[in-house]
């Protein structure tokens, strides 16, 4: 399993029109990732945070270095055997480098709820979790957010080009939040290099250009810093 990325990611709202077009052309150029070949999965994202949101409100102001964590299943609920990632993502002048670490379900419990911090043998593992523990204690972190959506994935051969849909994206706290219009997706194009010739020229023929869009971040912008105010003037 891949634990290290080192890539751009550009990110453009296209509606779902515009995704047939797209489609039809990836279909061809592409390979269609296997855990979507029968339509989309189901992307579960718990983010970490201060309780005063500090790290989402640093992130919101575009700064050039920004780093976050989050815990990612595939699946929900989850029992104790499952398996989950932590996952350190950090952006640097346009650049997302990020690192994962794999934990049953219950080591991860046990971690949040009680610091009882896992062991590993490896030594990538061993310093994944150092830095980690790091974050967590340097910053107060604790699971703020969870997000889901559905997700269809292609990526290319003999290339680490991967490209994303992501749609029904929601925020989950009492109840369900949509952050995305309906019939609408998040197009993704992650990839260490230039994107391929083809790729830009069908971008381009569609006038499909980039469009900043974070999943964590609107939930805060849109939801939570409406309640957090509320709270506050509440007391």
């Amino acid at each position: 399993m891949i634990q290290t990325f080192s890539r751009y990611e550009e990110k453009y709202i296209i509606h779902k029109d515009l995704k047939a077009q797209l489609e039809q052309v990836f279909n061809i150029k592409l390979i269609r990732d296997s855990y979507a070949i029968d339509g989309p999965y189901t992307i579960y994202s718990h983010y970490f945070d201060s309780t005063d949101y500090q790290n989402i409100k640093t992130s919101i102001a575009k700064p050039s270095y920004k780093e976050k964590l989050r815990m990612r299943s595939y699946k929900y609920p989850l029992v104790s055997d499952d398996i989950i990632f932590l996952e350190i993502k950090k952006k640097f002048r346009g650049k997302v480098n990020k690192r994962r670490l794999y934990l049953r379900y219950i080591d991860y419990l046990n971690y949040i709820n009680h610091q009882i911090k896992p062991t590993f043998e490896s030594y990538y593992d061993q310093q994944m979790i150092k830095m980690i523990d790091y974050m967590m204690t340097t910053f107060h972190l604790k699971p703020s957010a969870m997000i889901s959506y559905d997700r269809e994935a292609y990526y290319m051969k003999d290339s680490d080009l991967r490209i994303t849909f992501d749609s029904n994206i929601k925020f989950h706290n009492h109840e369900e939040h949509a952050l995305l219009i309906d019939d609408y997706y998040v197009l993704e194009i992650k990839t260490s290099y230039n994107f391929p010739l083809w790729l830009t020229q069908v971008l381009t023929s569609l006038n499909i250009y980039k469009h900043s869009f974070s999943k964590y971040g609107t939930a805060y912008q849109k939801i939570i810093s409406k309640e957090t105010y509320y709270n506050k003037s509440s007391v």
